[in-house]
């Protein structure tokens, strides 16, 4: 019974530290909200672990959109759009998180300390501390697993083409009904390499280029993009660029060695995780299985699970996987004619 009775114990602990950190995580993106809605932001989404809270066309929806690797949360706001990318304020809303993760430290220990009942004196002074790790963890710059807010804040003080990439990155992620070929190509333009952030705007530009048709130029980006120094923080964003690689390589009709040297175990392993929840990337592996494995069942397979995505995927995702899906179709045609 005694055994019994710790045992209890050690998982109400473990609970109450894991819903504490939950509530850290909310009052950390409330933060990125709040500061930003204060500097002429609007909202787009924000995530708990794999739920999105989603506005699109005026109207809210919440998604399912998995966990993303090195954060329990994010908060995506659109940035002003009636000023020059460099000069919107993007500092506070880096800054909002973490103050708000300060400030709830700052409330909560001196009130737990006084609180008279036991429990409510732990829960204060847990959800304190807990704030308070939050803070320093990204407050102070780290590049050690993502990028923190600190980090961000220290890049983006005094480089305006930073500022403009991020603003930029951001605006693309707010207009989630769109295409990326019918947004502004503005939000598409690539800063000199002494940019930190300029690894970013080539892989967007990338994308855009992509969204066009423009698959030669497309192509030229993404080997550009793979071909960067691989470092932690730029691991997601070059997996990224070698998934649309690929599927500029199987366009072209790339060989068995070219598509080899891209399609290695790691982009393998990649894509199996992400083509449960992206349906670009379900698109890329119906083109390989179509073009390159000529394996019409599993390419099917591929188009099926491709169209149940469809509705929880953004709109303009769902126009571009149509038109990629089209040119995979239209190549295919061609390959079986010359055979």
């Amino acid at each position: 019974m005694e055994f019994a009775e710790k045992l209890l114990r050690a998982a109400a602990i473990i609970a109450a530290v894991w819903l504490m950190y939950q509530l850290t995580v909310i009052i950390h993106e409330s933060g990125h909200l709040v500061m930003a809605k204060l500097t002429g932001y609007r909202f787009v989404s924000f995530r708990i672990g794999p739920l999105t809270l989603v506005r699109e066309r005026g109207k809210l929806k919440l998604r399912n959109t998995g966990w993303i690797k090195g954060t329990g949360g994010q908060c995506i706001m659109l940035p002003p759009e009636n000023r020059p990318a460099e000069t919107v304020p993007v500092v506070p809303y880096f800054l909002g998180g973490g103050l708000f993760n300060l400030l709830t430290a700052l409330l909560a220990v001196p009130a737990g300390f006084a609180a008279e009942n036991r429990y409510v004196k732990a829960v204060l002074i847990l959800l304190g501390f807990i704030s308070a790790a939050q803070a320093l963890l990204n407050l102070i710059p780290s590049g050690l697993f993502v990028l923190n807010d600190g980090y961000q804040i220290r890049q983006l003080r005094n480089s305006p083409a930073d500022r403009a990439v991020v603003c930029n990155s951001l605006r693309i992620s707010g207009h989630s009904e769109l295409s990326f070929s019918e947004m502004p190509e503005a939000y598409f333009a690539i800063p000199d390499d002494t940019c930190a952030y300029a690894y970013i705007a080539e892989m967007l530009r990338g994308q855009y280029m992509l969204d066009c048709g423009n698959f030669q130029e497309a192509e030229a980006l993404f080997v550009r993009c793979c071909g960067r120094k691989r470092t932690d923080q730029r691991d997601l964003y070059q997996s990224e660029a070698a998934s649309s690689l690929l599927l500029c390589m199987l366009l072209r009709g790339a060989d068995a060695d070219e598509i080899g040297q891209v399609y290695d175990s790691n982009l393998q392993q990649y894509l199996e995780l992400a083509k449960q929840r992206q349906i670009d990337k379900r698109c890329i592996m119906y083109a390989y299985q179509l073009l390159f494995c000529k394996d019409a069942d599993a390419a099917k397979q591929e188009y099926e699970a491709m169209l149940r995505l469809q509705s929880d995927a953004p709109a303009g995702d769902v126009k571009t996987q149509k038109m990629l899906t089209a040119e995979v179709q239209k190549r295919a045609e061609c390959l079986s004619a010359q055979a």
